[in-house]
Formats: C-alpha cells, sequence, structure tokens
C-alpha cells in the first residue's frame, strides 16, 4: 500500500495485523487440506 492511499483510507494497525494472521492462518489450512488429499 502507498502512503498516498494510506493517507486517503487510514487504517487501524491492530485490524490489519488481525487480517494477515487470519490470511496466513487461512492458507496454511488450504496447503494441509491439500496435502491430506493428495495423501
Amino acid at each position: 500500500m502507498t502512503p498516498y492511499l494510506k493517507a486517503i483510507h487510514p487504517t487501524n494497525s491492530k485490524e490489519e495485523n488481525t487480517r494477515r494472521v487470519q490470511l496466513i492462518r487461512l492458507v496454511r489450512i488450504s496447503i494441509r487440506w491439500c496435502w491430506s488429499n493428495k495423501a
């Protein structure tokens, strides 16, 4: 995200962090699910 966009849309850092954590968790779960399906 560019500083220009950040200036227009000020985001809460805590919200950003939780969103990122949820995304990583989702990716990990999907990878694990794919591996279990392949096995």
